[in-house]
């Protein structure tokens, strides 16, 4: 209809007429792409909405993750401060009773920690990541959704600590492999009580299983100081998400 009456204009030589066409049709795409700019933006928005919601999910299960693997980390390492340095003996007790329901059973439901020392010093968490969604913003490109851009670059930094934290972790496993071999070749099962005091012994009579518990030892305690360093790094996330969302 426009470009009719623009050509009608033009063949009568009204020129103001085909100003005023102009001129309609200049203001209609202006008005087009501002409604289309502005339902981007909307849908923008909407969308950052939502993976904020999402990413504060991903980083309280962090939170949990993370506290969980430090407890397990720290009744290791009070496992070695008891067999090498005569302290207290472990009495993370919670922590404990977890290893009881994967390896032990409901007959052993009343056991203590001491009397299971080889099951504490074979068995290792490594923390998991729990960033599903921030691997997905950066996988559909989504990542610079955020209004604010320091969100992308914070959350760039703050996985990428998360994956050197978990491939050092590995270490861990590493070694409880090696500690649960040798304590096998000892006769020394995983799932059966043996008395401090035997274990100790046993321990202190044989070079290879009290090197191998140390470096159970040494490294559960490197654990807990790179995780509490990674739990602090994760509140901080978590509070900067929070107060971008308000």
């Amino acid at each position: 209809m426009i470009l009719r009456r623009v050509t009608k204009h033009v063949k009568d030589q009204n020129w103001f007429a085909v100003g005023i066409d102009f001129f309609i049709v200049v203001v209609g795409v202006f008005v087009g792409l501002q409604v289309q700019n502005w339902s981007e933006r909307q849908g923008d928005r909407s969308a950052e909405q939502r993976y904020l919601i999402e990413l504060r999910q991903d980083l309280e299960m962090a939170l949990n993750e993370i506290d969980e693997t430090i407890a397990n980390a720290e009744l290791r390492r009070a496992a070695g401060a008891y067999v090498f340095d005569g302290a207290p003996p472990p009495n993370a007790v919670s922590t404990f009773k977890k290893m009881q329901r994967n390896f032990l059973g409901e007959d052993a439901a009343d056991a203590a920690p001491e009397d299971y020392l080889p099951l504490i010093f074979s068995v290792a968490r490594i923390v998991d990541k729990h960033g599903d969604t921030y691997a997905e913003l950066v996988a559909t490109g989504n990542i610079g959704v955020f209004e604010d851009r320091s969100i992308a670059r914070e959350l760039s930094t703050y996985y990428s600590r998360y994956d050197e934290i978990q491939t050092g972790d590995e270490m861990n496993w590493t070694q409880m492999t090696k500690t649960r071999e040798i304590l096998q070749n000892r006769g020394i099962s995983m799932t059966s009580p043996i008395s401090p005091t035997n274990f100790i012994t046993r321990v202190r009579d044989d070079d290879e299983i009290e090197a191998a518990l140390q470096n159970v030892a040494g490294l559960a305690g490197w654990q807990v100081k790179r995780l509490s360093n990674l739990r602090d790094e994760t509140e901080g996330t978590l509070a900067r998400i929070e107060s971008y969302s308000d």
